[in-house]
């Protein structure tokens, strides 16, 4: 967790008239839903949101490696949570978001925001508070870390607890240093 609960998104520090035009969609969606959801449909895909910390001083939450509809879906569910006065933590076992899995949550290292979480990044003015990763089991109940964990439970997540250089295998990294 960030050492203050202040916030700079766009709408606590308004931008300049050209900022605002460009951010004016996701200005919009907080203002009004109090939090927003990205996916990126390719595979693997992800979904993250913006807008969680501005509006309750919660992490923002990302899920990696299923359909983006759903994940994007989940993911507002579990947003859902928050203004009853749920709360998010890393180490978190979670069994009603997926119909017949737990989700653990874990914080992610700060080294894979501006490759993964572009538009939280943009909309915190590059001062990104934390997110959670919300990690799925196989079909088998096993994580990823798991020696006997499926390929794409394995490969389609990436393990954001590790800093980006420390991060086992080539695929994350690579889309995390493109994007």
């Amino acid at each position: 967790m960030p050492r203050t609960t202040e916030c700079a998104c766009l709408i606590c520090e308004p931008p300049d008239a050209r900022q605002d035009q460009r951010w004016r969609r996701e200005i919009g969606t907080v203002r009004r839903h109090r939090w927003g959801v990205v996916g990126i449909v390719d595979e693997p895909g992800w979904a993250f949101s913006y807008g969680l910390w501005h509006s309750f001083r919660q992490p923002e939450i990302a899920m990696f490696g299923l359909r983006g509809p759903d994940m994007m879906t989940w993911l507002n569910e579990l947003a859902d949570r928050i203004p009853g006065g749920g709360v998010l933590c890393d180490g978190d076992e979670l069994t009603d978001v997926l119909a017949d899995q737990p989700v653990l949550l874990r914080a992610a290292d700060a080294s894979w925001n501006d490759g993964l979480f572009g538009t939280a990044v943009g909309f915190y003015r590059q001062r990104t508070p934390p997110f959670l990763q919300v990690i799925w089991p196989d079909r088998h109940g096993h994580w990823p870390w798991h020696p006997e964990a499926g390929d794409r439970c394995r490969d389609w997540q990436p393990n954001l607890w590790l800093p980006l250089a420390e991060h086992p295998g080539e695929l994350w990294p690579r889309i995390a240093t493109e994007v």
